[in-house]
């Protein structure tokens, strides 16, 4: 009888276990989506910085080659040879100015509205088409009149370096902005 009493509460007592085990289980599942979250959201932010440096990178190795891709160019005319660069450096930029658009406008939801990195990448793509602009022109202006370079009018001596600080500043302040999200340091804080 006492065996038939103690079979019989425990027995009773399997739903009670068998609910205690799937609650952990749900536990579980759900600290792992959470953290699977977490790591995604984090994925899509740092896709956001590589477009950023991708389309860096590209504006800073056009305009260190813009020299080159007038040698084959025998035009005199200023506006043509200012217009096939540019036609050169939309089709060479569509792909990964798309790219970095996109990231771009993404960054106000993945970063928030109250961050200051979609107004930090908004003053970068402004600065890149500004340095890109102003290279194609000097480089037209050096092919065609070699003596330009030295005309302190110009600025070609002082403008090009100060852009290119000013995108290199503006790129360390994307990844200050950045690092909040970014630095594996605040993981827990996610």
């Amino acid at each position: 009888m006492v065996f038939y009493c103690l079979f019989e509460t425990l027995f009773k007592l399997v739903p009670v276990y068998i609910s205690a085990a799937v609650a952990v289980v749900a536990y579980f599942q759900y600290r792992t989506q959470n953290n699977q979250l977490k790591l995604d959201l984090y994925n899509r932010r740092f896709a956001v910085y590589e477009k950023t440096i991708n389309y860096y990178s590209l504006a800073i190795n056009f305009c260190k080659g813009i020299e080159r891709l007038l040698d084959g160019n025998l035009s005199n005319d200023k506006a043509a040879l200012i217009e096939h660069l540019k036609v050169l450096w939309d089709n060479r930029i569509q792909e990964i100015e798309t790219e970095f658009i996109k990231s771009f406008r993404e960054s106000v939801f993945l970063f928030g509205n109250k961050s200051l990195v979609y107004c930090e990448l908004s003053e970068f793509q402004n600065k890149i088409n500004n340095f890109v602009d102003y290279e194609i022109k000097k480089q037209v202006d050096i092919r065609l009149s070699p003596d330009a370079v030295f005309d302190s009018n110009k600025g070609y001596a002082t403008k090009g370096p100060e852009l290119n600080k000013a995108i290199q500043k503006n790129m360390e302040s994307i990844e200050i902005a950045m690092k909040k999200w970014l630095d594996f340091n605040n993981v827990g804080s996610w």
